[in-house]
């Protein structure tokens, strides 16, 4: 298990919501979920500026090609 530290106040809101949706023992689990939403957000970002520069009938024949390998294995 890993130790983070964050703010009191930040601590303080994040248990104060769970209390009020009934959720105050899944902090961990909240914590989690966010962290996740969140790192895929980051990703998309990464994703899109990395791809402004490609045409997008280019990124449609690679999303074809890699679909018809997926159907044919």
């Amino acid at each position: 298990m890993v130790n983070w530290s964050i703010s009191d106040n930040l601590d303080e809101t994040v248990r104060d919501y769970l209390s009020q949706i009934g959720q105050e023992n899944n902090i961990s689990t909240f914590i989690e979920k966010i962290v996740r939403e969140k790192l895929f957000e980051l990703q998309i970002e990464q994703i899109k500026q990395r791809n402004q520069l490609v045409e997008p009938t280019e990124i449609l024949t690679a999303i074809d090609a890699a679909l018809a390998h997926e159907n044919r294995t």
